[in-house]
Formats: structure tokens, sequence, C-alpha cells
């Protein structure tokens, strides 16, 4: 790994929480997609601001740490909105509340003509 200032070493915690996220959110991503039976997206988009960060923190153009700081922030935010959203949806596919044993009453003013 090319770091200047081996950022490893200085946020171990930092840095496998980040790798922790992102292969987290592909491993959901891919059991969603086997799930659904549709096929897994081959780019996750999670990646590309790395494309950014890399050079940039190569070049010490920003600080390494708060770039890395930042983009698990940004990743954290995003799979649990990830998360969330796959949630309401299957509730809603199957007509059931998240956290609860009781269905959802039906509406039957539409019946009752």
């Amino acid at each position: 790994m090319i770091s200047t200032v081996n950022i490893t070493e200085i946020q171990p915690r930092l840095f496998f929480t980040m790798e922790g996220l992102l292969f987290s959110n592909i491993c959901c991503r891919l059991i969603v997609s086997q799930m659904c039976n549709t096929p897994a997206d081959t780019w996750n988009w999670l990646l590309a601001p790395l494309l950014l960060i890399i050079p940039v923190a190569h070049q010490q153009l920003a600080s390494e740490t708060l770039m890395l700081a930042i983009y698990v922030v940004v990743i954290a935010f995003y799979h649990l909105h990830y998360g969330i959203n796959i949630i309401r949806e299957l509730c809603d596919h199957l007509n059931i509340y998240c956290f609860s044993v009781a269905k959802p009453q039906k509406d039957n003013s539409n019946n009752s003509k």
C-alpha cells in the first residue's frame, strides 16, 4: 500500500472501519441481488471516491487522516441509508411492520360499497 504517512499505523481503526463498511455494503448488495434473482452490479459507486482520494493523499495535497475520516462518515451514512431503504421495501412488499408482530390493517373503505 502506498501511503505517505503510513495511515494503517496512525489510524488502524479508521482504516479497517472504512474497509469493513465498504465491503459490507458490497456483500449486502450481492445478497439482495441473489435473493431477487437479478444480476449484481459490476461496479460499486462507493469505490469511486477512492479514485480521487488516493492520488490526492499520495501527492500530499490534503490530510490523509481527514480524507479517510470524511470517507468513513460518507460510507457509514450511505450504508445505513441503503439498509433502511431495503427494510422499508421489504416491509411494503410483505405488508408487515418492521420490528412488530401485528400486520397492518387493510383499508376496507373501498370494499364497503
